[in-house]
């Protein structure tokens, strides 16, 4: 799925993002696939458009805090390597750190426009107790946190990322609160 789903948003960034420069990057954890071969294979098609960064160490947190305190760039998005978000909103995304209008741009399957196909049951329970009970505790009026879409500016980035302290699977949730409560707009 990894070389079709980067081949997927190379062609999505080739018609729609040309008023910017960017790339496709993938954040490797310690795959132990062929991961690896598949986004070298790439690269070496294409070294400024595909890149890539491997870490020994599982965690999404631990991967994001790499890519984006180490990688070059103005706007960072990430997306889980599914697609399982609509990839025809990253454009909007991206707008919308440029524009000022957020600093931190995040996707949702709990919104009453948002449709979700295939969902087991229970992850959709599972998913709505969790926001319920981040709701509760922290206050908050996001509605998704665990989405695999979103798009950061590397100001915010710098600023709010090494505040984070978790590099595992609560690292988005994190990011988000802390995001919300220093004032930048989500």
């Amino acid at each position: 799925q990894l070389e079709s789903s980067m081949r997927t948003v190379f062609e999505y960034a080739s018609k729609n993002l040309n008023e910017y420069e960017w790339r496709v990057h993938v954040g490797d954890n310690a795959s132990k696939d062929s991961s690896k071969e598949i986004y070298t294979k790439l690269h070496n098609e294409n070294p400024t458009r595909f890149t890539f960064r491997t870490l020994d160490k599982k965690g999404r947190g631990l991967n994001l805090r790499e890519s984006w305190l180490k990688e070059d760039y103005d706007i960072a998005i990430y997306m889980d390597v599914d697609l399982s978000s609509d990839i025809n909103s990253i454009k909007d995304m991206v707008d919308n750190i440029r524009d000022r209008k957020a600093d931190l741009s995040i996707g949702s399957r709990l919104l009453p426009t948002s449709r979700v196909i295939g969902r087991k049951l229970l992850r959709e329970i599972t998913s709505r107790a969790y926001v319920i009970i981040i709701k509760t505790l922290a206050s908050t009026k996001i509605t998704d946190f665990q989405c695999g879409f979103k798009a950061i500016s590397k100001e915010l980035a710098l600023k709010i990322v090494p505040e984070v302290g978790d590099n595992t699977w609560y690292f988005d949730t994190e990011l988000i609160l802390l995001t919300e409560k220093s004032g930048y707009k989500v």
